[in-house]
């Protein structure tokens, strides 16, 4: 059975389990890019417009299967959501 007093609902510093979560801190954009010899490229994905890395290969097919355009299209919809009559 679970109590109260086993739920924790915020992380500190001096809980065991800190180092384990968040102790270790996230990859960063630089470790990506040498990850991948300088291969790197930042693309905006067409639903969330999250940026994610990508190979040159990547790229290309971002840039000519499509979702570029999705994602140039999703920005026009949402200057079109702006503007006032």
């Amino acid at each position: 059975m679970v109590t109260a007093n086993d739920v924790r609902r915020i992380l500190t510093p001096d809980d065991p389990e800190f180092a384990l979560w968040l102790g270790i801190p996230p990859p960063t954009w630089q470790s990506e890019i040498e990850s991948r010899s300088g291969e790197c490229v930042l693309i905006a994905e067409a639903e969330s417009g999250i940026l994610r890395p990508a190979s040159w290969q990547e790229t290309d097919e971002y840039l000519y299967g499509g979702e570029y355009d999705e994602r140039m299209l999703s920005l026009v919809e949402i200057e079109d959501a702006y503007e006032y009559y």
